[in-house]
């Protein structure tokens, strides 16, 4: 599990990982269920800088 915090309003939701990617993109780390998106406030943004530590 991981605290993945929006660093535009330091928010922070707890997710449980279940898939790693590959990612095309590098500067892309992972995507957000819609429920943690919505917690972050991120359902607009098609990407925001999030910071991603260990829960």
């Amino acid at each position: 599990m991981l605290r993945v915090t929006r660093e535009e309003t330091n928010t922070s939701v707890i997710v449980l990982v279940n898939d790693r990617g590959p990612f095309g993109d590098r500067s892309r780390v992972l995507d957000l269920s819609r429920s943690a998106a919505e917690a972050l406030d991120m359902i607009r943004a098609a990407a925001s800088g999030v910071s991603v530590t260990p829960s």
